[in-house]
């Protein structure tokens, strides 16, 4: 698939001082809501985790102070990540690492889990299928992916907030809210299986889907 940028990423690091205004934005959002994301599932048994489109690293971050043996990659555009390397994740915090990559062209880094945390409402289906693919492709076989996003009732109904930023992302993206079975749809179409859901208590919410352990022939 040949991906265009329709939506204004380009806008968005256009520059210095509009990515900074975009990074801090998601840092602020996940200050608030991402701690019940990071734990609505025991991530504990996933050591190598992958934020693909961390953005500021709050995500990542959070992942680490909550199981403290976990390492995080950061994959993101490399505005981004110079970005959140010069005024969100400091030197020390060794346990998150960066890597400067498009998830339409480029491999995600090999991981266990990988975090899409408000990335898929930024595309059409085909890119988010693109996008899946890919991770599942790098993903360790018995690895997850972990979704979160403001989700659509199954009718479509409401929630009225996520039916707000559904409007805004059918506006300044390409994307779309989704409901819980739209996104079960896109897993198990790049090859996931075994699709859980956990509600939070805020606006965020959680889906986990696994990548199947290979078995030999019986």
């Amino acid at each position: 698939m040949d991906h265009e940028d329709t939506f204004s990423f380009k806008y968005i690091f256009r520059s210095e001082e509009e990515t900074f205004k975009f990074v801090n934005c998601m840092d602020t959002i996940w200050k608030f809501c991402g701690k019940e994301v990071v734990t609505a599932f025991d991530l504990t048994d996933f050591k190598n985790v992958c934020d693909v489109g961390g953005c500021s690293g709050a995500i990542a971050k959070l992942c680490i102070s909550e199981y403290p043996k976990s390492k995080v990659t950061i994959f993101d555009l490399p505005e981004a990540v110079s970005m959140a390397k010069a005024h969100f994740v400091l030197p020390t915090e060794e346990r998150i690492s960066f890597h400067k990559g498009d998830f339409f062209k480029d491999p995600v880094p090999l991981a266990d889990l990988y975090i899409l945390a408000r990335t898929l409402n930024d595309w059409k289906d085909d890119e988010c299928l693109v996008i899946l693919k890919n991770i599942y492709q790098s993903c360790k076989p018995g690895g997850a992916v972990l979704i979160t996003e403001t989700f659509l009732n199954e009718d479509k109904s409401g929630p009225v907030q996520s039916q707000l930023y559904s409007l805004v992302m059918q506006v300044a993206t390409v994307g779309k809210q989704r409901t819980l079975s739209e996104h079960s749809k896109l897993l198990i179409m790049a090859g996931f299986q075994n699709i859980e859901t956990r509600k939070t208590g805020k606006l965020y919410d959680a889906i986990l889907a696994r990548k199947p352990i290979e078995t030999g022939p019986c």
